[in-house]
């Protein structure tokens, strides 16, 4: 795990060495343990290394076989080893960089398929004089990249772009608006207007005057037909050998661990013992959203060595503006904090972590796919047709839990890609036009619906709930939960793995039919069906049975009590850099409905604070 940064010059002029320093050494974070830069006619490399394989050999830029292609890259070829015999020599390292780049050197960009992993790199090929640049397939490592005047960089993270005097800090309103729908900005682009993301998946080819955005990983989703017990097999071995890659180390291995299933699954099948695990909790919180009992006893149940940590309100406070400096990208999700204080306890044991991230999008985790079934009864029962507009004038609309007011709107529309839009938003269209100041309300808005539904039209075979669980994989889990993870952990030198985001696995759970992710049965909704079956045999009952948490916390009391002054100081000053956006009248009314008990805007409010943090901290312009 490392952080690089390319530069591409059209012009061929020399890249300027200081420049490419001070970009290298902006994501130092990413890689305490080495650093080496390259330069090559037109084209610059660098990078900041955190050595996991091959301690002493694997440092980069690293050259090919042939000395004219060289590599710098972030993450892991975890299955190298298996690959290496296939390979010609000779050999430099023991690294799975150097087993990577031979891939690509002997097999071309299509040879990247046969490699199992998470990966931001960048090649320049000098036989073609062309530099190539890609991402991992479901987007665990971020890549960004920016136009320049005389080319292209890119970059693990937007602060290495920044330090190019090409790159603006002005905002993209197109990218604000989705943010305020979806929590999160898809990509490509980012809350900067100059920046954008790599899509997971893609590949990006840049020589002279000529830019090619190209995906590599398109797999055919089309429902198989299983059996539960051939689906429960084959998905054990495909968990068991995701889980034994990620093990591969030359470093100790820990594991985040809640009380629930997926990090459970995870910690039988590293079969260690003395694993150190991390676990966290929320001062105030309620006793049953708790995990740090039933994590340890799961710690315990396989003899690991356990370390937990409660966070309280001051936490956040305190840490608000390095969240937003670390995140680069603002976003709605105010457990994510909770990662950060982790992966410091973390990084005191292991450098490497493993996550049960990632299980609750392809195998239907989640209360909104219950909602989704919910929505498609509702249609097929062929109720009239209710605008949300109706149904939020219902006499007990008002009083009921935001969570269950947003299902209750989706109810209103049939169009599933809208319905699931209804469901992720945190500001809905109406409110949204109260909330921007004129200049964003334009018109000539895209759609916002737009980046759910390309993804939906791509498996229009699929039902809505499988369109969904494919969007939500291939969107919302890069763009916000994976893009947390990153950043997060990297801040503090830690690599985290996520056994749950393999190809291979997503593929096969996509092949299986809705029924074996999620049923409606005299007990109510049972999620992740096929992973629960397997793993009846290797967990305590406590855990296959429990109801799905996450990293819950009492912010909605928090932003009433502990954080009132904090939530006043930020939004509610005429000097905020929201003033530059938003309507000060609608902001005041969202705090005042919240402090007030009128309403709980918890999302709303949460994610405003980091927009403020987030504008503050890199100093955005309008």
């Amino acid at each position: 795990m490392c952080g690089f940064v390319a530069l591409f010059q059209n012009s061929r002029r020399p890249v300027d060495p200081a420049l490419l320093d001070r970009m290298t050494d902006s994501i130092a974070h990413r890689g305490p343990d080495g650093r080496g830069v390259l330069l090559a006619p037109g084209c610059g490399l660098g990078h900041r290394r955190l050595a996991i394989i091959d301690l002493e050999g694997g440092i980069q830029p690293l050259q090919g076989r042939d000395p004219r292609v060289s590599i710098v890259f972030n993450g892991e070829a975890y299955n190298y080893q298996a690959l290496f015999p296939d390979l010609p020599g000779p050999w430099r390292t023991q690294s799975d960089t150097e087993v990577f780049l031979r891939v690509y050197e002997e097999r071309g960009i299509d040879g990247l398929r046969d490699v199992v992993g998470m990966w931001g790199a960048a090649i320049w090929d000098g036989r073609s004089e062309q530099l190539v640049v890609v991402r991992d397939r479901l987007g665990v490592k971020p890549v960004y990249y920016a136009q320049t005047s005389d080319g292209y960089v890119f970059a693990s993270e937007i602060r290495a772009l920044l330090e190019h005097p090409e790159v603006s800090r002005t905002l993209d309103p197109i990218a604000l608006d989705q943010l305020l729908t979806y929590r999160f900005v898809p990509a490509p682009r980012t809350l900067f207007v100059s920046v954008k993301k790599l899509p997971p998946g893609h590949v990006a080819i840049v020589r002279n005057k000529h830019f090619e955005l190209r995906r590599y990983w398109n797999p055919t989703t089309a429902q198989q037909r299983w059996t539960e017990e051939e689906a429960v097999e084959v998905f054990s071995a495909t968990f068991d050998d995701s889980v034994r890659l990620r093990m591969v180390s030359d470093v100790p291995v820990g594991l985040f661990l809640s009380g629930g299933l997926d990090s459970a699954a995870i910690l039988h099948s590293m079969k260690r013992r003395d694993v150190h695990t991390f676990t966290v909790s929320f001062a105030g919180g309620d006793t049953q959203d708790n995990e740090i009992p039933l994590a340890l006893k799961t710690a315990e149940h396989f003899g690991a060595v356990h370390h937990a940590i409660t966070i309280g309100p001051d936490d956040y406070a305190g840490y608000l503006d390095q969240y937003a400096r670390q995140l680069e990208e603002p976003l709605l999700n105010d457990s994510a904090i909770a990662t950060h204080f982790l992966s410091q306890l973390a990084r005191r044991h292991v450098k490497v972590v493993l996550s049960g991230q990632g299980a609750d999008e392809p195998l239907a985790g989640y209360d909104r796919y219950k909602g989704e079934l919910v929505a498609s009864l509702f249609g097929r029962l062929r109720f009239p047709a209710l605008r949300a507009s109706q149904l939020s004038a219902w006499p007990f609309a008002h009083s009921m839990p935001e969570k269950a007011k947003r299902a209750l709107m989706s109810l209103g529309e049939h169009d599933p890609v809208r319905r699931a839009v209804r469901m992720y938003a945190v500001f809905q269209e109406e409110e949204k036009a109260q909330l921007l100041r004129t200049a964003l309300r334009s018109s000539g808005r895209p759609d916002v619906a737009a980046p759910i539904r390309a993804k939906h039209d791509e498996v229009n075979s699929l039902s809505p709930l499988g369109r969904m669980l494919y969007t939500d994989t291939r969107v919302w889990l890069p763009d916000e939960l994976l893009l947390i993870a990153d950043k997060l952990s990297m801040a503090h030198g830690l690599e985290l793995r996520v056994p749950f985001v393999d190809h291979r696995l997503v593929e096969l759970v996509e092949s299986f039919p809705d029924a074996l992710k999620i049923r409606l049965g005299r007990r109510g909704f049972e999620t992740k069906r096929v992973h629960r079956r397997a793993m009846a045999n290797r967990l305590p009952a406590e855990i296959l049975t429990r109801k799905k948490l996450g990293f819950t916390n009492p912010m909605d009391r928090w932003l009433r009590q502990s954080l009132r002054t904090t939530l006043e100081a930020r939004l509610l000053r005429g000097d905020t850099p929201l003033a530059q956006w938003f309507e000060p009248d609608a902001l005041t009314t969202i705090v005042r409905e919240h402090l007030s008990g009128r309403s709980n805007r918890r999302r709303a409010l949460f994610l405003l604070l980091t927009i403020d943090a987030w504008a503050r901290a890199f100093g955005v312009s309008a």
